[in-house]
């Protein structure tokens, strides 16, 4: 059934089956961590924290589990417990690309530009094609070079996707501003 209701979901776009079948696999057995993490997702509001929760006790479904309370944490401004939940799901998955960006938007938010523009530097490291970390270097810094450096890296062919991609990113967020930029 979770694996039928994930089909449902991601190929199908069927959201009532998807929400009727993990309502009957949660039925079987309510501590299902894939079903509680796509129930988690289909609900898509804090009332998923509970369910991200469950899910998070599975080793599997920990750092994204927790990369989705973050981002339900960072929607409601609570900087502390963002913090907490990045820094888990960083624990659990430490290549989780997710956590690692949202570890640097959680530092510029809270005015630590010192640690965030050396976690931006990190990523650019270990990954010089992430657009968003060197997006977030820019904001960090608000330097034109900065600014041109990021947008002439972005050489793909439909470079308009990039930029809304990452505008997408941040409307999940809720940080309408950065994703406006």
């Amino acid at each position: 059934l979770v694996d039928l209701s994930e089909i449902y979901m991601c190929r199908k776009g069927h959201p009532d089956m998807t929400t009727n079948l993990i309502g009957r696999a949660l039925s079987v057995n309510a501590y299902h961590p894939k079903a509680n993490y796509l129930w988690g997702l289909v609900m898509g509001n804090d009332r998923a924290t509970d369910v991200f929760g469950v899910a998070a006790m599975d080793v599997s479904y920990r750092s994204p589990a927790l990369t989705q309370l973050a981002i339900r944490a960072i929607r409601n401004k609570d900087w502390i417990k963002a913090t907490r939940y990045v820094q888990q799901a960083i624990e659990a998955n430490s290549h989780n690309a997710d956590a690692l960006q949202l570890e640097i938007v959680i530092a510029r938010k809270t005015g630590q530009n010192a640690k965030a523009l050396k976690l931006a530097k990190q990523l650019l490291y270990e990954d010089p094609l992430n657009h968003f970390a060197r997006f977030e270097q820019y904001l960090i810094t608000k330097t034109e070079e900065d600014k041109e450096q990021f947008r002439s890296l972005i050489r793909s062919e439909l470079s308009h996707e990039t930029f809304l991609e990452i505008a997408i990113w941040y409307d999940k967020l809720g940080l309408f501003d950065e994703g406006l930029q």
